[in-house]
C-alpha cells in the first residue's frame, strides 16, 4: 500500500506537459492564384502539421485531431473561394512544386511535409486534382524558403503536364 501511495505522489509532483489539442486553423485564408491557364498557385498560411507535431500518437487519435481538421479546413477554404478564383480540376497529369516556409529556424526534415497524406487528399477532395496516384502526379519537388513567423506557410504550384 505504501509503495502505491509513493508512486502516486511521484506522479503528482512531476510537471505535466501541456495537452496538445490538435490542429487550430489560422486566421488568414488560403490564397489561390491562376497565373496562366495550365498553372495554379496555392499559398497556405500555415505549415501543415508534420509527423513531429503530433508526436507518438496512434492511428485514430492522430487522424481525428490533426489530419481530419486540416483537410476539412483546406477543403472548406477551397470550396468557398472556388468560383471567385476560377479553380478547376486538372484532368490529366500534373507536377507539384512545394516551397515550405517554416515558422522558425531549426533542424528540419522536409520529407515530413512531403509525406503528409492529408495534403494530397485535400487536393483531391476539394476537386483540384482528380487523383493523387503516381499516374496523375508525375513529379513532386520540395524546397525550403525563408522563415515566416508565427505559423510559417506552404506554397504549392500545380502545373498541367502536356502529353
Amino acid at each position: 500500500m505504501a509503495v502505491t501511495n509513493m508512486r502516486r505522489l511521484a506522479d503528482i509532483s512531476r510537471p505535466r506537459k501541456p495537452k496538445r489539442t490538435g490542429f487550430v486553423p489560422p486566421d488568414a485564408r488560403i490564397f489561390f492564384e491562376v497565373a496562366v491557364p495550365e498553372q495554379l498557385k496555392i499559398t497556405i498560411p500555415c505549415c501543415p502539421p508534420s509527423k513531429n507535431d503530433y508526436g507518438c500518437r496512434e492511428g485514430h487519435d492522430t487522424h481525428k485531431k490533426w489530419f481530419a481538421p486540416w483537410t476539412r479546413w483546406f477543403c472548406d477554404q477551397a470550396r468557398r473561394h472556388a468560383n471567385a478564383w476560377g479553380l478547376r480540376i486538372f484532368p490529366g497529369k500534373v507536377t507539384i512544386a512545394m516551397t515550405v516556409h517554416y515558422p522558425r529556424n531549426g533542424r528540419r526534415d522536409r520529407l515530413n511535409v512531403l509525406a503528409f497524406p492529408p495534403l494530397m487528399d485535400a487536393l483531391v477532395t476539394s476537386g483540384i486534382l482528380t487523383d493523387d496516384s503516381d499516374d496523375v502526379v508525375t513529379l513532386m519537388q520540395l524546397q525550403t524558403g525563408s522563415v515566416i513567423a508565427p505559423r510559417g506557410s506552404l506554397e504549392l504550384v500545380i502545373r498541367e503536364v502536356s502529353e
